[in-house]
């Protein structure tokens, strides 16, 4: 049987335990944001790390620049987000679908948003406290930098 939160005493409310199962999908659902340093236009990686609040499953990772950079085969950028805490597995791998590539890959649009590709289509399970790291790798020289980007990490909560 529900319970009503509203009817309980204030001084039972430390005993109350919510797990991710229990939770609706609106409350399931958060999401966790960086800011992302310049991406020189040098070849060369730029890592940032993220520390996972609660256990979950990642659901979505975004992307979005103050700048464009056109697709390119030869010079363009790869992304990578791996868990450090676990022998750095892949969240979103280093596949074609996540770069900048002509081939395989997309052009970065400004001010757009750009999803990234899960390892895993049904997401990605983490633990609370696990480290993840972003991977920007620059290939060849780009044809300009990326300022002012932001990364959006969505979890579905299970912990």
């Amino acid at each position: 049987m529900p319970i009503n939160i509203n009817t309980l005493p204030r001084t039972q409310f430390d005993e109350i335990q919510i797990t991710g199962a229990q939770m609706s999908g609106i409350a399931q659902s958060k999401n966790s944001g960086r800011t992302i340093p310049t991406v020189p236009t040098a070849a060369g990686t730029l890592e940032i790390l993220l520390v996972v609040p609660f256990a979950a499953t990642v659901s979505s990772v975004r992307v979005a620049f103050k700048d464009a950079l056109a697709a390119n085969d030869t010079n363009f950028v790869t992304f990578r987000l791996i868990n450090k805490t676990t022998a750095d597995s892949d969240v979103i791998a280093a596949t074609d679908a996540n770069t900048s590539k002509a081939t395989g890959g997309t052009a970065i649009a400004a001010y757009t948003t750009r999803t990234l590709t899960l390892a895993t289509a049904a997401g990605v399970a983490v633990a609370a406290q696990d480290v993840l790291a972003l991977r920007i790798t620059g290939a060849g020289t780009l044809a300009n930098t990326l300022t002012e980007g932001t990364l959006i990490i969505n979890y579905l909560v299970t912990g």
